[in-house]
């Protein structure tokens, strides 16, 4: 574009809304391509568009002027600043010194607009680095990836490789070999959104006896270790595959530790499933430790959304005396079977309870739902919880139990 710029018509950069050029001192400030307006030594200077041409610093340029011609020759006491975009502006006015008036400043090259971005560099793939160090070392791609399985676990395309080795291995001693380079690493690896899954892999791959390491690591860390593991988000799915495929015998230093915080892992949102997974995998011994704590004390957890599926898989898959218990702790509680049958996860333990109670629990139960039948009807889980007695137990189930 040019600009027309009238002779002494503004003074500071920000007065022009396009382009902009202001007279400091004995300074003249003005983008590319445009004559500066002020006072010179001979008189007045019109200020214009100067096409096709660049103002050399401390120069002045030669050639015809949309009024008429124009002398060349040297500006006295008078320096060209470097072109700057007008949202660049400085806010204030600029300090410089004046070029000395001997000497005519040399011409400089047009000025360019650097960039700031970098080339985008491109990451080779684990694949590639693996078959370049193979080649080098002249080692199979199987011992590279090996030596090499850490950094790999935690890329996101390497995870996936690995993983496919350990499902394609021939032998226990490729995936020993893997599962050695992840000795001492269990911890980063574990909490790593790509590598947790190639532990995961090396622990239903591998015999138990030779994932003895992963609890050893984790047990280094202190007691409260595995209560962080269970709250990551990441993390607790490592503690599920160890519930899952470890004897119980290997899992029950960890499950002490998880049974100690029980109450606030069950309503987490990610303990809660560790907490689950111990109901279904752990030993009974284990179960009713876990019984235990809970109906120990208050039970918060009744009208907790997230603890409510503990309960369900404890009704579930516990056995008759941790049912039993486990459904006296509720009932103690006045109202928090009407409570959880409120909720999305409650109603569903309510259910697993009405088909696990006996008499007189049951009786019980019945009477503390019939008192909030009102507020039941209401809510679109609690229909679910008074249909369903209905069906099971008969049409007067609740009615002869408020009546009782």
């Amino acid at each position: 574009r040019k600009f027309w710029c009238p002779a002494r018509s503004f003074r500071a950069p920000q007065e022009h809304p396009v382009a902009a050029m202001a007279a400091v001192g004995s300074m003249y400030w003005c983008p590319q391509g445009l004559m500066p307006c002020g006072v010179l030594p001979g008189g007045a200077m019109p200020g214009g568009v100067l096409p096709g041409s660049v103002m050399p610093s401390g120069g002045m340029p030669s050639g015809v002027f949309p009024s008429g011609a124009m002398p060349g020759g040297v500006m006295h006491r008078c320096v060209m600043v470097p072109v700057v975009p007008p949202w660049k502006a400085p806010a204030g006015p600029v300090v410089s010194e004046a070029m000395p008036t001997s000497s005519p400043a040399p011409i400089p090259a047009p000025a360019t607009v650097a960039t700031s971005k970098k080339p985008c560099q491109s990451r080779a793939s684990p694949l590639k680095v693996l078959r370049r160090e193979a080649e080098e070392s002249g080692e199979p791609q199987d011992k590279v990836m090996a030596k090499h399985a850490v950094e790999f676990s935690h890329d996101r395309e390497g995870c996936l490789w690995i993983q496919q080795a350990l499902d394609k291995a021939s032998d226990d001693g490729d995936r020993l070999a893997i599962m050695d380079a992840l000795r001492g690493h269990t911890w980063d690896v574990m909490r790593c959104p790509n590598a947790n899954h190639v532990l995961q892999k090396v622990i239903v791959t591998v015999r138990p006896c030779d994932c003895q390491f992963v609890i050893d690591d984790v047990l280094q860390r202190g007691p409260e270790a595995p209560g962080r593991l269970a709250r990551h988000k990441y993390a607790y799915r490592g503690l599920q595959r160890m519930l899952e495929h470890l004897q119980p015998c290997q899992v029950a230093p960890i499950v002490d530790l998880l049974v100690a915080d029980g109450m606030a892992l069950a309503m987490h949102r990610h303990g809660t499933f560790v907490m689950q997974h111990i109901f279904e995998y752990g030993s009974e011994q284990q179960q009713r430790r876990v019984i235990e704590h809970f109906a120990s004390g208050p039970m918060p957890m009744v009208r907790n959304n997230d603890a409510c599926m503990v309960l369900n898989a404890a009704l579930a898959d516990g056995d008759d005396r941790c049912r039993e218990d486990l459904a006296r702790a509720i009932l103690a509680n006045e109202g928090a079977v009407a409570d959880m049958a409120h909720t999305r996860r409650g109603h569903v333990a309510v259910l697993t309870l009405l088909e696990v109670l006996s008499e007189p629990l049951l009786g019980e139960a019945f009477r503390q739902l019939s008192a909030q039948e009102v507020s039941l009807w209401k809510s679109r889980f609690g229909r679910s919880v008074i249909k369903a007695v209905r069906d099971q137990f008969g049409c007067t189930a609740l009615a002869s139990s408020a009546g009782a």
